[in-house]
């Protein structure tokens, strides 16, 4: 893979940096990468952020080696090349490190800016009680203070589709008030990146992580640290995910540090914490298939809503939101459609049943637990197709699963 032409461009009020990025090994089209600030920032022209961009891709899709157009800081490419063990290890395939070819070699290249810290905004849950907490009590001028919020609008994986065009919209909204009211300058950022990844699986289970680092590294010399939030936590099981407290961390530079921060924190602690804040009563943003005409900013349908609210409830914040509707009923989580295995319903779901017992709404309790029955029979279904899942019905039929343990237990030796 080669990373060339690296050059900066702009229109009124838009900043754009640009590279193109060509396959060797792969036979997959040449693609022009852009980044572009849309808020009065200029970004850095820095390669860094170009080759944690494709890294993943280029990982993914048996590239031999990445020229870079200029410098490379060495500690990213130590990161980079942990970062291809977490994955392979996960994952699995011949996820080989490429050869990491800069043509003006490996050198730090900004010096570590005194701007104090960024994080990313979204208007989620994750990313509110990020900003609620991370610095807490820091005045800002301390060199570790929270000093600028970061918003990603038009991603380009599907640029065209109205319902996602509205999501933004809202979306920025949302991200807009917040940092106003915290005092925070945003940065908002738009590029194609996700065109790279071809589908959200690939982009939620490998490339999450670097899909922010890579914006984190267009603010060298700006600030010296951005933090993005964690969407998983320790109690729950930290499973495999293209954010991930191995894997983020790997994806910074000498001069910004990138940082994966909350998984000490419950998600209900979150929803406690944010939904009895100014910004979650006013701001929080969740909504996966909003409708233009809505008066809420959020719908109160989709999956992400009926969560969010859920966990609201159990908080005993629900009743006092601006943004969602004031109830939840066990009809509409009854009726919840499917969602991709990736997303894992079960991790989300499963410890609202309980809470929405203590919170004497036994009526919702009972309607999670059958929606994560129904998903987990779905789950188990798709895994049984074809001729693979008939072997597997026999062996549980038959030999009460013995052959896929035994199985298994020689792909452990193997390794």
């Amino acid at each position: 893979m080669k990373i060339g032409a690296i050059r900066r461009t702009g229109t009124a009020g838009e900043d754009t940096i640009e590279a193109r990025v060509e396959w060797e090994d792969a036979g997959r089209p040449p693609f022009d990468l852009h980044f572009s600030f849309l808020s009065g920032d200029v970004p850095a022209a820095d390669p860094n952020a170009f080759l944690i961009a494709v890294f993943v891709a280029a990982l993914r899709d048996g590239e031999r080696r990445i020229a870079v157009e200029g410098a490379i800081c060495p500690v990213l490419r130590d990161g980079l090349r942990a970062a291809a063990a977490v994955l392979g290890s996960w994952y699995g395939g011949d996820r080989r490190m490429p050869a990491l070819e800069p043509s003006e070699g490996f050198r730090a290249g900004y010096p570590p800016a005194a701007g104090g810290e960024a994080i990313f905004l979204s208007g989620g849950l994750d990313s509110l009680d990020l900003l609620l907490s991370r610095g807490a009590g820091l005045p800002r001028e301390h060199p570790a203070a929270v000093r600028r919020a970061i918003f990603v609008t038009r991603c380009g994986l599907f640029p065209d589709e109205p319902q996602l065009a509205e999501t933004g919209a809202r979306s920025e909204r949302a991200v807009r008030a917040t940092a106003a009211e915290a005092g925070l300058p945003l940065t908002v950022v738009s590029t194609n990146l996700l065109g790279l990844q071809g589908s959200l699986r690939s982009f939620a289970l490998e490339s999450h992580g670097s899909f922010f680092a890579a914006i984190a590294q267009l603010l060298s010399g700006r600030v010296s640290t951005v933090a993005l939030a964690a969407s998983d936590d320790v109690m729950s099981g930290l499973h495999p995910w293209g954010s991930h407290p191995l894997l983020d961390p790997l994806f910074g530079t000498s001069a910004v540090r990138f940082v994966h921060d909350g998984i000490g924190i419950k998600r209900e602690e979150k929803a406690a914490r944010v939904g009895g804040s100014e910004p979650g009563r006013r701001h929080l943003y969740t909504c996966s298939f909003p409708l233009p005409g809505d008066p809420l900013l959020n719908c109160g349908r989709c999956e992400k809503c009926l969560r969010t609210m859920v966990e609201l409830l159990v908080a005993g914040a629900l009743a006092e939101s601006e943004t969602f509707p004031r109830d939840v009923t066990a009809d509409a989580i009854r009726s919840l459609p499917g969602v991709p295995s990736y997303r894992r319903l079960d991790y989300y779901w499963e410890p609202m049943a309980s809470g929405a017992r203590r919170a004497g709404r036994p009526d919702l309790a009972d309607a999670i637990d059958e929606r994560l029955e129904a998903n987990r029979r779905a789950e188990e279904w798709e895994r049984d197709r074809g001729w693979t899942g008939l072997l597997r019905r026999l062996d549980r039929r038959w030999l009460g699963g013995r052959a896929l343990a035994f199985r298994r237990r020689i792909a452990r030796g193997a390794r």
